[in-house]
């Protein structure tokens, strides 16, 4: 997806990218939407990805207060599971 608004904080360039994967198999197709966390320590030579799909933002911000607060993240969202017929 498109990236949101880059924001500077604490010397790092920071933004949010929605991510869709895709899996097909015989017997379901299954589709997930998440978040990636783009973080850059060298004005955008270098970019680093965080998935936010296994962490509840709170507990996320808690764990890395690096993370700008002005950072809209996305509450994960539950796997779309299509079996075909």
């Amino acid at each position: 997806g498109n990236p949101s608004e880059v924001i500077r904080f604490k010397d790092q360039l920071q933004a949010t990218i929605p991510q869709t994967t895709s899996v097909t198999t015989s017997m379901a197709d299954l589709e997930m939407e998440s978040t990636l966390i783009a973080i850059s320590g060298d004005n955008g030579k270098n970019w680093y990805f965080l998935d936010t799909s296994m962490y509840q933002v709170a507990d996320l911000r808690k764990d890395i207060p690096e993370i700008s607060p002005d950072l809209k993240i996305p509450a994960p969202k539950q796997p779309k599971f299509i079996p075909k017929q």
